[in-house]
């Protein structure tokens, strides 16, 4: 029979598996950047997922009325730009 200490860190030993596969594969996050001047872009959140983002840049754009971006943390790449509630277009 097995204490119970031994029997959390047991049931454990699948989620540490995970984290160490999650380790090999590239991770994906996205930016959600605010600006606040012309030529100043200041990080704000963070996502895993581009469409989470880009609803909070969206809802944060129409509250606030000032232009957000979203960037892909790993490639530096702008996704898209909302201003005033509104993607921007190019």
């Amino acid at each position: 029979m097995l204490v119970p200490k031994q029997r959390k860190f047991r049931s454990l030993g699948w989620h540490i598996k995970g984290i160490a596969r999650a380790r090999n594969q590239a991770i994906v996050v996205y930016n959600v950047v605010k600006q606040e001047a012309p030529d100043r872009w200041v990080k704000e959140l963070y996502f895993q997922t581009e469409f989470r983002a880009y609803l909070c840049a969206r809802t944060k754009s129409k509250a606030l009325m000032c232009t957000y971006m979203v960037v892909d943390a790993t490639t530096n790449r702008v996704t898209s730009i909302v201003r005033h509630g509104r993607p921007l277009i190019a």
